[in-house]
């Protein structure tokens, strides 16, 4: 829905939307499409703290910590 405005969008807002659906998808145990979106984070995304939280995902699929919700709250 919001593809067309979507690279127009602020970091923070970006990172939000692309975090949350990876998260969403890994909860639902869909590994390859929540990795998808991680890598996209990291390519849009690089040095912020939303590239930081894919890039430790990706490195430990065991590790909790939420990937959306890291600069607002």
């Amino acid at each position: 829905m919001r593809q067309p405005d979507f690279a127009g969008l602020a970091q923070h807002n970006r990172g939000e939307y692309l975090s949350g659906l990876a998260e969403s998808w890994a909860l639902a145990g869909e590994r390859e499409k929540a990795e998808a979106y991680l890598r996209r984070i990291l390519a849009e995304l690089p040095g912020s703290p939303y590239a930081q939280r894919a890039t430790a995902k990706l490195a430990d699929w065991s590790d909790q910590r939420a990937l959306n919700c890291q600069t607002c709250h």
